[in-house]
């Protein structure tokens, strides 16, 4: 490896740092190994820092820890001096000293394949030239597909606990292995994950999710990071389906993995939102399941999922944004379920739950989906053209009825012509039969 491909912006603050030592680190050189997408996030590490902060002050946003944030040309680009790191085992904030080598610069470094450095000799067009140094076997880890923590797992742990989450998105985003050691340090040590704030493991896990979700779950039941960031989970493992209909008999977790991994072959990655909605959508089974005549039931399993949704939420500071929408469409699924098969159950959940159109309605025929292993997209049609249809009873059909039972009345005569496809005539005479329940919907 004697080059790298880089976005012109970090090209340019490159040259601007040279002659002066300057190292490519972390994704960009990783990415030549793993086949990852180009980013427009950019790693430098520089051995004169001091000179770094002189040449690149009219850029930079901020400086802490030693490290330089800059944003150039559409691309986030980091330059740190080399660092050493010390934790006190309470705060993950370090104390931040100078290194004196490139040696002790990497050992700080949680994953080998994330330590590696590409020493930039010259600057060229969108490319840079120089040589690889890979002081831990990073590049023959990524080649044997591993995730190995730089030196002692352990160690990589205590000082930052998050790391164990790291790993799991790493391994889920790559398809890679959690080498053994680094594996067995995070079973043991997954209770310290509790150190960490909420948000931060909020936003790693919504990371991982976005890149392969079933995976992702997979690895939280192995290490047992589950306990701590998602323990709705533990009860799941607990209580198995009988067999009938698109279960086959697994437990209510190993369905809402196999789920996950549908969703993605379904509609690709990189959608987090729809894959927490799947995650979630049988979280409420465990807790109203019952054996009614050799057959396990979970009646109104889809509300209680959805009040588990929202407890939880509220616990990992998920913005309302995104739980909003997703505890709906959780306690809305089961109802997606019959549309699948029914008009008229679509057109009862169009007429009824108007509000719900749009973002949830997606997000539940996509659980519907994952659930199924199918596509719905019959149903996303029939939705198109109901709701093209034009109304064939107006207010002034319904005066006749008491003021506070008017909306019900219009929207049932809707649901029968969507339903049924009622025309006017027909529809009319239904309205003049009407009586409206004793408290209008």
């Amino acid at each position: 490896m004697d080059s790298l491909e880089l976005p012109p912006s970090a090209v340019y603050v490159i040259r601007q740092l040279l002659p002066s030592p300057v190292y490519v680190v972390g994704g960009a050189v990783r990415r030549v190994f793993t086949g990852e997408p180009p980013s427009a996030d950019v790693d430098l590490v520089v051995q004169d820092f001091e000179h770094a902060k002189r040449v690149l002050r009219p850029f930079f946003e901020k400086e802490e820890y030693m490290v330089i944030k800059m944003r150039l040309g559409g691309c986030e680009i980091d330059v740190a001096g080399f660092r050493r790191e010390a934790y006190d085992g309470v705060s993950r904030k370090p104390v931040v000293r100078p290194a004196g080598s490139i040696e002790e610069d990497a050992a700080r470094r949680d994953f080998t394949i994330n330590a590696m450095y590409f020493e930039v000799k010259e600057a060229v067009g969108n490319r840079v030239y120089g040589r690889l140094v890979d002081l831990f076997g990073g590049a023959e880890d990524a080649r044997r597909g591993l995730i190995r923590a730089v030196g002692d797992p352990v160690a990589r742990i205590i000082e930052d606990p998050l790391r164990m989450l790291r790993a799991v998105r790493f391994a889920s985003q790559l398809s890679f292995t959690i080498e053994e050691r680094t594996l067995e340090a995070i079973k043991t040590m997954a209770g310290e994950i509790a150190r960490v704030s909420k948000e931060r493991m909020r936003d790693e896990l919504l990371k991982s999710l976005s890149h392969n979700a079933g995976r992702t779950v997979e690895l939280l039941w192995e290490t047992g990071l589950w306990r701590y960031v998602a323990p709705f989970l533990g009860p799941m493992a607990q209580v198995r389906h009988d067999g009938r209909g698109h279960h086959y008999g697994e437990t209510v977790l190993q369905h809402t993995v196999d789920a996950l991994y549908r969703l993605q072959k379904l509609h690709g990655k990189g959608d987090p939102v729809a894959a927490l909605a799947v995650l979630l959508h049988d979280a409420g089974k465990p807790a109203v399941a019952r054996e009614d005549g050799g057959k396990i039931t979970f009646h109104s399993h889809a509300e209680v999922s959805a009040e588990i949704a929202e407890r939880w939420a509220g616990e990992m500071r998920l913005p309302r944004s995104v739980i909003g929408p997703v505890v709906k469409a959780v306690a809305l699924h089961e109802r997606l379920h019959q549309m699948a098969y029914s008009r008229t159950a679509l057109a009862k959940f169009l007429v009824w739950h108007a509000e719900e159109r749009g973002d949830v309605a997606e997000l539940a025929l996509k659980i519907a989906e994952a659930d199924l292993g199918r596509r719905l997209d019959d149903v996303r049609a029939a939705m198109r053209e109901m709701l093209s249809t034009p109304k064939l009873i107006r207010g002034a059909d319904v005066m006749h009825l008491p003021p506070d039972a008017r909306g019900w009345a219009l929207k049932k005569a809707r649901e029968m012509q969507l339903a049924k496809g009622a025309g006017a005539e027909e529809l009319k005479k239904a309205v003049r039969g009407f009586v409206p329940p004793k408290q209008s919907v």
